[in-house]
């Protein structure tokens, strides 16, 4: 079944951007649905490949730098 979620909140200085965000909502997800890829992206409206994309994107980025 679809594990039951806690509120989600971010306390941040300075504030973050709406990758930061979107990237620490995604491992949220992700945390609470023990890894279960098919599962975070059905419960984020996405499907597998985006979900994909988006984890490759940001590594690219935590990797270099840049956007």
């Amino acid at each position: 079944g679809t594990p039951s979620f806690a509120a989600f909140t971010i306390e941040a200085s300075p504030p973050l951007t709406l990758d930061e965000v979107s990237d620490r909502y995604i491992r949220y997800v992700q945390e609470q649905c023990q890894g279960n890829h098919a599962q975070v992206a059905r419960i984020l409206g996405v499907s597998p490949t985006t979900l994909w994309r988006h984890r490759t994107k940001s590594t690219n980025v935590a990797s270099d730098g840049s956007a």
